[in-house]
């Protein structure tokens, strides 16, 4: 019930100015604690399915069929042919989801992983080779009919040629169909140099090293993109292999490695590390101030570290070569900056979280432990 104020509680003079007070009657409602509050504040909670008492909820779950699949998704069938109710949801979830994760490890060059902490199976994949990269998700959702399932590809950024060269194989081992044919693409011809023009790589790199300097993050990824394109046709030239323009540009490299934004930072790390086989650089990166910073990505890290696989070989890969190449100079590097290269050789088995990592951990390993002694 709702109560009034008593007016004995309102008081009234004589002097007061009508302008500026009012009589007025106030209502204190009487309603159920749960209603105090207003209905904005109160958290969206969808309607949750009621599971019967003879089965528990399974640890997975997909989600229904969207509105609209993408045009990269397909149908996969899982005939299951168990007795039980609680077996046919607990076995074919995981059965699905380790066959799909099977397929998506076909191809090494991208690297997927299942994300954690979601009822709903879900891979984020990426690309990375050269100045190329993509970055892909891969979802499953139920089929139309019983035991089918649709798995849709999405690409979030990146190359598309990548993107559609993997879907296409994907599809078709998850699938067991012939992959379809690739249509023929035709690539225009390269400008052939003047015959005697004579090459100065000086003035062929600044405006690329300008670029790897602009305020504007866009710009240095594209001079990085850039930097490795051209030193890949220019790496038997003479004048990239001058002292002055190795000095130059592997500064402009180690800015390029600390660069904030990250997608920067992983271009000039794969940059650094295909300067490695140009003669005369091994030993200006022995140097380098990014060696410290390169060395502690060669550790172990839980999944999901798809984001990061391709640029921490390419560091595994910088650090078994630079061992390999003058193991001494390493080590005295590595421990003015304060690092514990001792410690990490002992630590070369948790590596093993991936093959290619691990493979040239060990390679590291055996090159400095002689030293190390």
């Amino acid at each position: 019930m709702s109560s009034f104020i008593p007016e004995e509680q309102i008081d009234f003079k004589d002097d007061d100015n009508f302008d500026k007070k009012y009589r007025s009657i106030a209502v204190v409602p009487d309603v159920s604690s749960q209603f105090n509050r207003s209905f904005l504040d109160v958290p969206f909670e969808p309607q949750t399915r009621i599971v019967s008492s003879l089965t528990k909820a399974p640890r997975l779950q997909f989600p229904p069929k969207p509105i609209h699949c993408g045009k990269y998704s397909f149908t996969m069938k899982y005939d299951n042919n168990s007795s039980t109710l609680q077996e046919k949801l607990e076995d074919q979830l995981d059965a699905v989801v380790g066959r799909v994760g099977a397929y998506l490890g076909f191809d090494n060059k991208f690297y997927f992983s299942l994300i954690p902490g979601s009822k709903f199976p879900m891979w984020k994949g990426k690309y990375m080779e050269a100045t190329v990269c993509c970055e892909v998700d891969v979802n499953i959702y139920h089929g139309d009919t019983r035991n089918t399932f649709i798995v849709e590809a999405i690409r979030m950024k990146g190359d598309a040629k990548s993107f559609h060269a993997f879907f296409r194989t994907f599809k078709s081992l998850a699938t067991d169909t012939e992959e379809t044919t690739r249509r023929a693409i035709v690539t225009p011809p390269s400008i052939p140099l003047v015959l005697g023009q004579p090459k100065d790589a000086s003035n062929a790199f600044q405006p690329i090293f300008t670029l790897c300097k602009s305020e504007y993050c866009e710009r240095r990824l594209e001079g990085a993109k850039m930097l490795y394109n051209l030193l890949s046709q220019w790496q038997d030239d003479e004048g990239v292999r001058e002292s002055s323009f190795i000095q130059s540009c592997i500064l402009h490299l180690e800015q390029l490695i600390f660069d904030d934004f990250h997608e920067v930072a992983h271009q000039a790390i794969l940059v650094f590390e295909y300067v490695l086989h140009i003669p005369g650089y091994k030993s200006a990166m022995m140097e380098s101030n990014a060696l410290p910073f390169l060395f502690s990505m060669v550790e172990y890290v839980p999944e999901p570290f798809y984001a990061t696989i391709h640029v921490r070989r390419a560091c595994a890969s910088i650090i078994a070569s630079l061992a390999q190449h003058d193991s001494v100079a390493f080590i005295k590097k590595l421990e003015s900056n304060g690092d514990d290269v001792l410690g990490w050789t002992n630590r070369v088995h948790e590596l093993r979280f991936d093959s290619q990592i691990h493979q040239l951990g060990e390679e590291a390993r055996s090159n400095l432990v002689g030293q190390l002694v």
